[in-house]
């Protein structure tokens, strides 16, 4: 009873604060200015720690704004399965040196996702962890001195045993390491036994960010599990791996799986939105909608999209999904239209 009152709550506050006509031009419910206001205020104090509670808030939000007109019905299912994820992502604030530079476009990525598992992760005995680091270093080699065929997931499976632990380490270990905050976390938290297995992954980590992101070489080694008509994804792991763990972890929380693949999109996405927002200078997202962008420009965002996007649908054992090109006409021309239509 707490949870549904929870839910139909927020969602009874975002209607009732005015009349429900939307604003094409703008893309915003106008009846939600008072509470877009308060959220930007509440979440943009330096240091905040209201990280977790900001981001059910602004998913909420799109959950309402995205389906008042088009799927009314649909918002319940949106907000409870946006709780849910922000629970499962086990946020963590991390108080990172000011002086530091702020992340990429002046994001503040200085929040960790799965604190728990990340600290049990690294909490591994170093030399299995270690061990582990030196298989998945020895294949990729393999494949650029030899042009072997291997794959980052087939070792994982291999190491964890099963599909979904698979998912879940490749998720935990290899996230955003543009967080300034996943050393420090790991570091203050374990000490010397973690800062030996972060040194063993930071050396395979730099070794695939220097051979497929920057130079875009070693072809037949494969970060991702076979997926037929999957082309085109970002050679950065937490793409597509984080939106396939928390879809999986929403469908196995009950939610249906239209609603946990979409939800884990949504979040995937207004990052990636929230990124574009900054470098096209518009200040819209994530309050208005985005919009329409230049996809030959932006190629890059459209590619990480999209690789959250087959994410997503892996997590809940769904391989069939529009192709590429498809995808991407799409989405530059109505960006939150389109995400919403995945629904």
């Amino acid at each position: 009873m707490k949870r549904l009152a929870q839910i139909f709550s927020t969602a009874i506050l975002f209607l009732s604060l005015g009349g429900t006509s939307y604003s094409a031009e703008s893309g915003v419910l106008p009846s939600l200015g008072d509470l877009t206001r308060a959220l930007n205020q509440y979440c943009s104090e330096p240091g905040t720690e209201n990280s977790a509670d900001c981001l059910k808030a602004y998913l909420s939000y799109r959950c309402t704004v995205n389906f008042t007109f088009s799927d009314p019905f649909y918002i319940y299912s949106c907000i409870d399965a946006s709780l849910d994820l922000v629970d499962v992502l086990d946020l963590t604030q991390v108080k990172v040196d000011p002086t530091r530079d702020a992340g990429v476009n002046g994001l503040k990525l200085h929040q960790v996702a799965f604190t728990s598992r990340l600290k049990k992760a690294f909490s591994a005995d170093p030399s299995i962890f270690s061990g582990w680091m030196q298989t998945f270093q020895s294949e990729f080699e393999d494949s650029y001195r030899n042009g072997a065929v291997h794959s980052l997931w087939t070792v994982a499976v291999r190491i964890t045993g099963s599909r979904e632990r698979a998912i879940g380490f490749m998720t935990t270990v290899f996230q955003d390491f543009a967080s300034k905050g996943y050393f420090d976390l790991v570091d203050s938290a374990l000490g010397r036994k973690a800062r030996s297995n972060l040194m063993s992954l930071n050396g395979f980590y730099d070794l695939l960010v220097s051979n497929r992101v920057e130079a875009n070489q070693n072809p037949s080694y494969s970060l991702y599990p076979y997926i037929e008509g999957a082309k085109d994804l970002h050679p950065l792991a937490h793409h597509f791996y984080t939106p396939a763990y928390l879809s999986m972890r929403l469908k196995q929380l009950g939610h249906e799986d239209r609603v946990a693949a979409y939800v884990s999109l949504l979040f995937n996405t207004s990052y990636e939105f929230l990124k574009l927002d900054r470098k096209m200078q518009t200040g819209r997202w994530p309050l208005r909608d985005p919009a329409p962008f230049d996809g030959k420009k932006y190629s890059l965002q459209v590619q990480k999209i999209y690789t959250g996007y087959r994410g997503a649908l892996y997590g809940i054992g769904k391989n069939s999904a529009l192709d590429y090109i498809t995808f991407a006409k799409k989405l530059v021309a109505d960006p939150s239209g389109f995400i919403s239509s995945l629904h």
